[in-house]
């Protein structure tokens, strides 16, 4: 193994032993409670690298106007801006400007489920950049990951871009596990590949450091926007006067 240290090697056996996870539930018959351990499997994994002013949940995004996203299997959030309005064993309702961060958690990752989550991803920014109220650079990350399935053929060759740079405008980061992952790069705007390793699971790993190290900087963007002056984030939600201050 190259570049080993205690740390490292450390968040391998993490990483193998949520993959194991996941793949321990093939025999349970039902559906609906497979995916929602494997949403709690995947929320556990995110939690252990993240600090106390970040939540993770479940549930749907909703902004000041009563505007709604569809239901998010994983929303991270920043506390210190908005806490969720409704919340409970983490289901709930979560306010957009506190919303760093989304991720759809797929058994088999395949190019529908793809282009599905495309497509509810493209009504979560459609919807919630309708708030007029809120500054330009507010925007949240969007990623997919799945564990089992094929390679999808216009995304196994690491050197082809051309079926994501077509189709995919609002996902920013792909990860099938133990097969690879892809992240868009803001710096040039193109897609980066990243092939499996089974004994490291560098393209687990990949994606997670991606969005999670991009949820903190986002978190100090949105952060410097709370704090250019007074604005009734909370009275926004919850008082019925039509102008608040």
């Amino acid at each position: 193994m190259t570049n080993s240290t205690l740390i490292k090697d450390y968040a391998s056996a993490q990483f193998k032993g949520f993959y194991e996870r996941v793949l321990s539930l093939t025999k349970l018959n039902h559906k609906l409670t497979k995916g929602e351990l494997r949403e709690l499997f995947t929320s556990e994994l995110l939690s252990n690298y993240l600090t106390s002013q970040f939540d993770i949940g479940t549930g749907i995004v909703v902004d000041a106007y009563g505007n709604q996203s569809h239901q998010m299997d994983i929303i991270i959030t920043d506390n210190r801006i908005l806490p969720p309005i409704i919340k409970n064993s983490g289901l709930g309702v979560f306010p957009y400007e506190s919303v760093l961060a989304v991720i759809e958690v797929k058994s088999s990752l395949t190019k529908k489920s793809i282009e599905d989550t495309e497509e509810k991803f493209k009504h979560f920014d459609s919807v919630m950049n309708k708030s007029k109220r809120l500054k330009s650079d507010i925007s949240v990350l969007k990623g997919i990951i799945g564990f089992t399935g094929n390679r999808i053929s216009e995304l196994k060759n690491g050197h082809d871009k051309s079926w994501l740079s077509k189709n995919i405008n609002h996902i920013q980061a792909i990860c099938h596990v133990q097969k690879y992952s892809w992240i868009i790069w803001k710096k040039n705007n193109t897609w980066m590949f990243c092939d499996k390793d089974d004994t490291t699971l560098e393209e687990t790993k990949r994606f997670t450091a991606w969005v999670l190290d991009n949820v903190r900087s986002k978190s100090n963007n949105r952060l410097k926007l709370v704090s250019q002056g007074y604005i009734p984030w909370l009275s926004s939600y919850i008082r019925n006067e039509k102008n608040v201050i």
